[in-house]
């Protein structure tokens, strides 16, 4: 069978934060098997989840297709359609990283962090990491587990409905002669839906969204630009 496995860790008021981390292990089976898993309490455990092998493994390359082979409502070209439980979202604008993302300044550190919940939701719409890759290092824990997980869902047909995020920075700064910075960011995550390629809702890998959970965040500067290299719940 099928198996997608969620891990949605918890913030201290324990309001539940929106799908951080989903891995997908295939063992066999049809697409109406059973989907199943459960919540974790801490960002540590998706450590615990089976990935599925990496592109170097099977072959296949980690970006997916802005959408499924699912059926879901027409679209004039170009034009954005949400997601649903009828099919993935269609022609999602490709999130674009801001100029000020490239400036080695307090303000450009802002602008980083703002485009990497940007390019985070993107790659839940689509399942296409390559945004979330460009501003982010590869010891960034969270961000290489985004990178890895999130693909497998739409490469086997399924989808996930993800609202808006707003992030707000409290507090920021600049160290190492501003060749490095830190922030705590205030975040409230809309609630998201992950679904089976039949439509059906996977009950264990959707939240309910969060409200003012505070996230601790890392950066470096490097090539030009900020990358994030650290992002986790306080």
């Amino acid at each position: 069978m099928s198996t997608l496995l969620m891990r949605r860790p918890t913030g201290r008021a324990g309001v539940a934060v929106a799908v951080l981390a989903l891995a997908l292990t295939a063992c066999g089976g049809g697409a109406d098997d059973p989907v199943t898993g459960s919540p974790a309490s801490t960002p540590s455990a998706s450590s615990e989840a089976s990935p599925e092998p990496s592109a170097s493994e099977n072959g296949k390359d980690l970006a997916a297709p802005s959408g499924s082979s699912t059926a879901s409502p027409e679209a004039a070209d170009g034009e954005f359609v949400p997601a649903s439980s009828e099919g993935p979202a269609q022609n999602v604008p490709v999130p674009e990283m801001p100029t000020a993302a490239t400036e080695q300044t307090q303000e450009g550190l802002e602008a980083a962090l703002e485009y990497w919940w940007e390019a985070e939701r993107y790659l839940k719409l689509t399942g296409d990491p390559d945004p979330l890759r460009a501003i982010s290092t590869e010891d960034c824990a969270l961000c290489e587990e985004l990178i890895k997980n999130w693909p497998a869902i739409y490469r086997a047909d399924g989808w996930a409905d993800i609202g808006e995020t707003e992030m707000e920075v409290a507090f920021s700064s600049l160290d190492n002669n501003n060749l490095g910075g830190r922030a705590i960011l205030m975040v409230s995550e809309a609630p998201g839906e992950v679904y089976r390629p039949d439509g059906s809702r996977v009950e264990s890998a959707s939240g309910d969204g969060s409200k003012d959970v505070g996230w601790g965040a890392g950066a470096r500067y490097s090539g030009g630009q900020w990358q994030i290299e650290d992002m986790s719940v306080q």
